[in-house]
C-alpha cells in the first residue's frame, strides 16, 4: 500500500513524474502507472493501488478535465475520503462534482519552498501524517539508483575486457587476470588486501603502473597475510616500486621461502 497515488492524464505525465519525485524525496511512497511491472493486468493494478492509497492527487488540466479515467480514478477517492485535487493549469476548475472539495494549486516547476507547494504538503499531511524521516525514495531507487548501477556495470565490463585482452596477449597471469575478475565484481566491502590489490589494479589500468611493476606490486600484496597479527610492513607508499628481493622458492616442496631466510621451514631444504 502506497501513502500517496497520483491520477492524471497522460499528457500531463511530465508534472505529473516531478510531482512524484518531490513526494518521493521527502519519504512517502507514491504511486503512479509508470509504476505498472511488466505483464501485469494494467486495471487490476490501479484498482488495487487506489483503493488502497491513503491519499489520491487527482491532477487536474484542459487535459485531464475531460478525460474518462481520471474522473472514474477521482470518484473512487472522493468515496473513501481521501481525494486532493491538485490544479496544475492556469485558470481551470475541476470537473462538475468535484468542486466542493478544497484545492491547491501546483506546478511542476514549482521549487518546495514555495506556499503552492506546502499548501499541497499541508493537505497530504492531514490524510497521511509526516513523511517518516531517512526513507528511502521508492522512484529515487529506481530513477538514480538504477542508472548508477547501470554505470557501475559498464564499467566492470569495460575492465574485464582490458583485462582479457592482457590475459590473451600473455601481459598478464591467469591467476592475475581470474583474481582481478572476483575482484572487479565484488559486491561485499573487500578487506584491507583485497583493497590494495583493487588500488594497484586500477593504477595499472589506468596506465598509471608499467607492466613490471604492476606484477611486482601484486606479488607483494598477495604475501600480505589476510588478518596479520602484527602491523604489515607494506603501506601504500611502497606499492609503488618494484619488490626489493626476489621470492625464493624450496628446490624440495616448492614452499615459498621468507625473504631473507635462506632454508624452507616446512621440509628443511634449502631454496633455489
Amino acid at each position: 500500500m502506497s501513502d500517496i497515488f497520483i491520477s492524471y492524464k497522460r499528457e500531463d505525465i511530465i508534472p505529473a513524474k516531478a510531482l512524484a519525485l518531490q513526494l518521493n524525496s521527502l519519504g512517502w511512497t507514491v504511486w503512479w502507472d509508470h509504476d505498472i511491472p511488466a505483464g501485469e493486468d494494467y486495471d487490476k493494478v490501479i484498482e488495487s493501488e487506489l483503493g488502497e492509497a491513503k491519499c489520491v492527487l487527482v491532477l487536474w488540466s484542459e487535459r485531464s478535465v475531460n478525460s474518462r479515467n481520471v474522473k472514474d480514478e477521482a470518484n473512487v477517492a472522493l468515496d473513501r475520503g481521501v481525494l486532493i485535487p491538485v490544479l496544475i493549469s492556469k485558470n481551470i476548475l475541476p470537473p462538475l462534482g468535484f468542486r466542493m472539495i478544497q484545492s491547491v494549486t501546483w506546478s511542476y516547476n514549482t521549487p518546495t519552498e514555495k506556499d503552492d507547494f506546502k499548501d499541497l504538503l499541508r493537505h497530504a499531511k492531514r490524510l497521511i501524517g509526516d513523511p517518516p524521516k531517512n526513507a528511502e525514495s521508492r522512484l529515487e531507487k529506481k530513477g538514480i539508483v538504477d542508472e548508477k548501477q547501470k554505470e557501475k556495470t559498464n564499467q566492470i565490463k569495460t575492465k574485464r575486457e582490458k583485462l582479457f585482452d592482457l590475459f590473451d596477449r600473455g601481459i598478464i597471469s591467469v591467476e592475475v587476470y581470474s583474481t582481478s575478475v572476483i575482484l572487479l565484481n565484488k559486491t561485499s566491502e573487500p578487506s584491507d588486501k583485497e583493497k590494495k590489490l583493487i588500488r594497484n589494479l586500477e593504477a595499472f589500468l589506468n596506465d598509471g603502473l608499467s607492466r613490471e611493476t604492476f606484477v611486482d606490486n601484486w606479488e607483494m600484496i598477495m604475501q600480505i597475510p589476510e588478518k596479520p597479527s602484527t602491523p604489515s610492513i607494506v603501506n601504500n607508499s611502497e606499492i609503488k616500486n618494484p619488490l626489493p628481493e626476489k621470492k625464493k622458492f624450496c628446490i624440495n616442496c616448492g614452499n615459498l621461502i621468507t625473504p631473507g631466510q635462506s632454508f624452507c621451514i616446512k621440509c628443511g631444504k634449502r631454496a633455489n
